[in-house]
């Protein structure tokens, strides 16, 4: 079971109000139908047959980086919330879907970035939980000042010990008039369509194919680098090869030879990384694969012992780590009291009343300084309108001439100006970096 943690720290004012809004109190979606496309209604008309469902949302994140976490989420995948140092509700992914109009209505708008949780997800068969984050410390072998503090994914080897201790099972809840505290099984009411499920039973005589090359994949003999190409259409059963040759290599690589004296023609050391690039969008594979398949290897190094520590450089990590330690909670401590004591509402935004004058006088003192910097235009435009108006006040047919002329001149003679002090510019920086001509 995929098992993901979600940060909704509910003493923040925002989420608290987005948990009262879809979390206890369930959406009722067919109020949203001008919003949500005909396909992920029927899938919540199918799901949740008394038409509501709690629903919530993940942001992309600065430079999409919760991107990566956000394609691991399916239906059937296990979300606990987190906040206060403690994971406090958890429950099933029934339905996943993009829509930012539809979260932008339910949770507006972040007023500093402008994102909305638009990855929405509706939750089903949710439980509560008071689970302190050094208990998951203790169970997962973290650091000690390790937290929960963006969306992320567990991976396979805690996600396993999470279901074992609190007893996760994927649960889907479809309907209001069913049992109040019995959730209905997901099977029951999600298509099962397994048709493109591996199958470890060979039905299709390839017991010796598979044999072979997994022999020649984890021979002794076999020189590295080695590339094997599995082509064949749709339904070929290409995914059940995979893993039976998966069972085949760890079979071979297992046997106890028959003589302890005579060495195994196989390598014993063979990890096992199984990729599926179909998880991941084209400009993400790469970077995608890499992060898998070093994360597979790192889990099966052996762990290396530390060195030797005196006592008194034990003291002095102990020592800084209580420092830390307490430098986080005090800066925790700070944040909460800042977002309780943050102004909510338009009008926060005005600021106090002394404000008015200062931000006036700033603005003509900005202006009288643009007004210094372009004198020389300035000068040239006024003087054009002075020389025109004593033209046209002389009425001869020399000053109706001299009229259009010192105009034209006028004219193109401000924009002639500028455009010559930025060339000039240009020029003294050039000759200052040592620019040649060719």
């Amino acid at each position: 079971m995929r098992i993901l943690a979600q940060p909704a720290r509910r003493s923040d004012k925002t989420v608290a109000r987005h948990y009262q809004a879809t979390i206890a109190r369930p959406v009722a979606f067919e109020q949203h139908a001008d919003l949500l496309d005909q396909e992920t209604l029927e899938a919540l008309r199918r799901l949740f047959p008394g038409g509501t469902a709690q629903m919530w949302g993940v942001m992309p994140g600065k430079g999409q980086r919760n991107l990566p976490h956000i394609r691991k989420m399916i239906p059937g995948s296990w979300v606990f919330f987190s906040g206060d140092k403690r994971l406090y509700l958890g429950g099933t992914v029934a339905l996943t879907w993009r829509n930012p109009e539809l979260a932008a209505r339910l949770w507006s708008r972040d007023p500093d970035t402008g994102d909305t949780w638009e990855y929405m997800y509706a939750l089903s068969g949710t439980r509560e939980f008071d689970i302190p984050i050094e208990e998951i410390r203790d169970l997962l072998d973290w650091n000690p000042n390790r937290n929960i503090m963006g969306f992320q994914a567990f991976t396979e080897t805690e996600a396993d010990l999470l279901q074992r201790r609190y007893s996760l099972e994927a649960l889907v809840s479809t309907s209001a008039e069913s049992v109040p505290g019995k959730p209905v099984d997901a099977t029951q009411s999600l298509p099962e369509l397994n048709s493109d499920a591996a199958s470890a039973e060979d039905l299709l005589s390839n017991e010796g194919d598979v044999d072979m090359l997994a022999k020649l994949a984890v021979a002794r003999s076999t020189a590295p680098p080695l590339a094997i190409a599995l082509l064949g259409e749709w339904g070929a059963g290409k995914s059940s090869f995979i893993s039976q040759m998966s069972r085949r290599v760890y079979e071979l690589t297992h046997e106890n030879p028959g003589n302890p004296n005579r060495p195994s023609a196989f390598t014993s050391k063979v990890c096992q990384v199984h990729f599926n690039a179909w998880h991941y969008s084209d400009e993400h594979v790469w970077s995608g694969l890499a992060d898998h398949l070093f994360q597979k290897l790192a889990s099966t190094l052996p762990e290396e012992s530390p060195p030797a520590q005196t006592a008194e450089e034990q003291q002095q990590k102990e020592a800084r780590l209580n420092r830390l330690t307490r430098d986080q909670e005090f800066l925790e401590e700070q944040l909460d009291r800042s977002s309780w004591e943050r102004p909510t509402g338009f009008l926060s935004n005005l600021g106090p009343i002394v404000e008015a004058p200062r931000l006036l006088f700033t603005s003509v003192r900005l202006l009288l300084r643009d007004i210094r910097r372009s004198l020389v235009p300035i000068s040239v435009w006024l003087l054009s309108v002075v020389a025109i108006a004593l033209a046209l006040a002389l009425k001869t047919p020399v000053s109706s001439w001299l009229a259009v002329s010192i105009g034209a001149i006028g004219v193109f003679a401000a924009p002639f100006l500028l455009v010559w002090r930025a060339l000039r510019a240009a020029h003294v920086e050039g000759k200052k970096r040592g620019w040649s001509a060719p």
